[in-house]
């Protein structure tokens, strides 16, 4: 925005701004607009003043569960000794390949792919459905897991003290 020689602010096109109208610095715009997401903007005295948004603990800690049920995920599971991606996706994919060959009177799939991208011939059905329950139960434990955790956090009050919430570990 620019000013006019009268009280009156336009914006560069020449219209006329509000007038409630706050004109800012150049580099009041450039600080707004490098903000992070946890943090909003005031205008204080014809300036921008940005400020960090209270900080929710519990669900900070949320967050830090879900990220280390995503690296214990991302750990992979051993079953048949192989190191395999245990995602429920990477569980579901194996169950559909199982049930093809199922359907189709097959004894083996004849590819499996592990977690090192290794693959594995002409793996026998009943190895392949151990496979399959090993890690679907691997993956709902971590699940529960989660949800146990999760819950108890947000049992807690709202103005819980952070080291209630260290106390809560993965």
């Amino acid at each position: 925005m620019r000013y006019s020689n009268s009280t009156k602010m336009f914006y560069p096109d020449g219209y006329e701004a509000p007038s409630d109208a706050v004109s800012v610095s150049s580099d009041d715009v450039k600080r707004a607009f490098s903000r992070r997401p946890d943090q909003v903007l005031d205008l204080v005295n014809g300036g921008i003043v940005i400020r960090d948004l209270p900080v929710d603990l519990r669900a900070a800690k949320v967050s830090e569960i879900n990220r280390a049920f995503s690296d214990a995920i991302c750990e992979g599971f051993t079953t048949n000794g192989w190191l395999m991606q245990c995602d429920i996706g990477d569980v579901q994919r194996l169950k559909s390949a199982y049930d093809l060959a199922i359907l189709a009177n097959e004894t083996a799939l004849p590819v499996v792919v592990d977690y090192h991208n290794a693959v594995h011939s002409d793996v026998a059905l009943s190895t392949v459905l151990s496979m399959i329950v090993a890690l679907g139960a691997h993956y709902q434990s971590l699940y529960q897991h989660r949800a146990a955790l999760r819950a108890q956090v947000m049992a807690l009050p709202d103005t819980v003290a952070q080291a209630v919430l260290d106390e809560i570990v993965w």
